[in-house]
């Protein structure tokens, strides 16, 4: 990575370290809604997913930049960005439970089921003969 290119991945890799070392003085529930962006001098840059969600980051400002100070960062504010872009949320994260699958699907998933018992058994009751 000797290239004029390695510069700008360097510094990517540098800030996703500077994002995780971060993350864990974010607010609970601002770890879905704030990705850490950049650092543009002494500003740490966040993005957010909405206007409500870029309030509560501007509230929770200082011990932010109380966490990035201790890791050896010179930084004095924080500045937050709305993105166009909503994150993507994890089917995990949603809290919400997956829809029930319709009767026809939940018949065939039954059939293959006893479908693979009965090969299973029937590989068994060959190896004992």
């Amino acid at each position: 990575m000797q290239s004029a290119l390695a510069d700008p991945l360097r510094r990517a890799a540098w800030l996703g370290k500077v994002g995780l070392q971060l993350s864990t003085a974010l607010p609970r529930e601002l770890v879905a809604h704030a990705r850490f962006a950049n650092i543009e001098g002494r500003t740490l840059v966040y993005l957010v997913d909405g206007p409500v969600w870029a309030n509560r980051l501007r509230l929770s400002a200082e011990p932010i930049i109380a966490s990035a100070r201790s890791v050896g960062l010179d930084v004095a504010e924080l500045k937050v960005r709305v993105a166009r872009n909503p994150f993507p949320v994890p089917p995990s994260a949603s809290g919400r439970a997956q829809p029930p699958l319709p009767a026809s699907e939940r018949t065939a998933l039954r059939t293959i089921r006893h479908l693979l018992a009965d090969a299973q058994k029937r590989g068994h009751e060959s190896d004992n003969s």
